[in-house]
């Protein structure tokens, strides 16, 4: 009986240590507190649009200026093309909102060479002409690293957010 138990042991600390591994190498677990000091000056209350490669934790620390729905990440976007009826998705998406100036501000993380759309993103950010690099949060051993843009002078919503495309639909975190 005692030797039937020493095989079970094994096999859960072994699964337990694959899990445990796995989980640690699917999470960057460096703070984004430069992130979120950098965006506090940059957010408002109102009809914003937040463009975020990993909103959570700024949507978390600004909750008191931001509401969730502003929030737009790289995961999942619609938009709705001003004036027309045609929604677009995916990456067509985010070069529309971007060309239009639909974002308030980028941000997207240094070194994201392992997110292909992060890189589209960049391409699309340069071409449009309509933002500019407005800070780097430097990447430490303990910090993330993000490059911030926001909306070159006279681009941008108006107050009502009118004349710009409309989220369909955006995956935001509570």
């Amino acid at each position: 009986r005692g030797k039937a138990v020493i095989p079970v042991l094994a096999g859960l600390l072994a699964v337990l240590s694959f899990a445990g591994a796995t989980f640690s190498t699917n999470f960057d677990w460096k703070s984004d507190s430069g992130l979120v000091a950098e965006l506090s000056s940059l957010v408002s209350n109102g009809n914003e649009h937040y463009l975020l490669a990993q909103p959570i934790v700024p949507q978390y620390y600004l909750a008191s200026t931001t509401q969730p729905r502003e929030f737009v990440s790289t995961v999942s976007f619609q938009y709705l093309r001003p004036g027309t009826d045609t929604t677009l998705s995916g990456p067509g998406a985010y070069r529309a909102a971007i060309y239009a100036g639909y974002f308030s501000v980028i941000a997207l993380p240094t070194g994201s060479a392992d997110q292909p759309l992060d890189g589209v993103l960049r391409g699309y950010i340069e071409t449009s002409g309509k933002y500019h690099l407005i800070a780097v949060v430097p990447l430490t051993a303990k910090q993330a690293g993000w490059d911030v843009w926001a909306p070159e002078p006279g681009v941008g919503q108006s107050p009502t957010g009118a004349g710009h495309g409309v989220v369909t639909e955006a995956t935001t975190h509570p």
